[in-house]
């Protein structure tokens, strides 16, 4: 509107001007007066143009703040989804390193108890790496024996054998365990033990140490024969039983 009116106010006063001055001063106020209108537009046109730009750079501005937004949050989403990925692969190591350590446990705790039932065997059967040593068949003046490993069979003429089923020897100890036969005609179904030993001159003697035991735990802990003298005693009441080969 100031604008408006000085152009309005500048006519005027060139019109009293130019009626003093003559056409020709008016004809240069006129081109004077043009350049001011041509400068009042391109004022005009500069302020649009930097509006125009000042508003492209905010929308810009925007744009790429938008798009940072969203770039960030596209990277932020990527980064929870790798660490997701990354957590479910460690829980996955996790579950099989404990799934493979389990299997290792019973692996090793199988084949301990594999190991601890063969030595039972090995020691309950008597069929360890060394075979029994008085393993033969003897006489002993009144019957005949014929021991295995496994089992030691005494035979009396006119009488049916007696058999005793070995579960365990120890040569070290020359102490063996045995189960009477229930076919047996003395202590049917009963408990045996029997030591051996060997005197000055190489002898083998023998004592059926207990006959008559309720389990093996009785013959087990029943007390040893005395195998200093066994030709005179030891076997409890008696003598020990002299083994000579057949």
């Amino acid at each position: 509107m100031d604008r408006a009116r000085s152009y309005s106010l500048l006519r005027n006063r060139l019109s009293r001007l130019g009626a003093a001055l003559g056409p020709a001063l008016l004809l240069v106020a006129g081109v004077s007066l043009a350049a001011c209108g041509d400068s009042g537009g391109a004022t005009d046109t500069q302020a649009s143009s930097d509006a125009s730009t000042s508003a492209g750079s905010t929308t810009a501005g925007t744009d790429a703040s938008t798009t940072a937004s969203e770039t960030g949050e596209s990277t932020g989403d990527a980064a929870t989804s790798s660490s997701s990925s990354s957590d479910a692969t460690t829980s996955t190591a996790s579950t099989t390193t404990g799934a493979t350590d389990a299997t290792d446990a019973t692996d090793a705790t199988d084949a301990t108890d594999a190991t601890d039932a063969t030595d039972a065997t090995e020691t309950s059967t008597g069929t360890g790496l060394d075979p029994l040593e008085i393993a033969g068949e003897w006489s002993d003046g009144f019957g005949d024996h014929v021991i295995t490993d496994t089992l030691w069979t005494i035979g009396f003429e006119g009488s049916q054998p007696s058999l005793f089923a070995i579960v365990w020897y120890d040569n070290e100890l020359d102490t063996l365990i045995a189960h009477n036969d229930e076919q047996n005609e003395f202590n049917p179904g009963q408990w045996s033990k029997f030591q051996w030993t060997y005197d000055d001159n190489d002898a083998l003697w023998f004592c059926q140490v207990l006959f008559d035991g309720a389990t093996q735990a009785d013959a087990e802990s029943a007390p040893d024969a005395d195998p200093s003298d066994p030709g005179a005693g030891g076997c409890g009441m008696f003598p020990w039983s002299p083994l000579n080969p057949v």
